[in-house]
């Protein structure tokens, strides 16, 4: 619980937290080319297939949209 303020964490405490990170949510580790936990989360979430597929929908509606008279 945190009340108007956080605890900023150590570079120790840090690269402890990020290890248990990436155990946790990467157990057979990282993708190539990831170094860590926040650089998979990224490449996870933001150049996944999924993710180039709705930019290009969603650059497409947009377009269309802002074309239409």
């Amino acid at each position: 619980m945190h009340e108007n303020t956080y605890h900023r964490l150590s570079e120790i405490e840090l690269a402890e937290v990020s290890v248990e990170m990436g155990e946790l949510h990467s157990p057979h580790g990282f993708t190539p080319g990831v170094a860590n936990i926040g650089q998979q989360v990224y490449a996870r979430k933001f150049t996944s297939d999924y993710m180039r597929e709705m930019n290009r929908s969603v650059t497409w509606w947009l377009t269309r949209w802002s074309s239409a008279e």
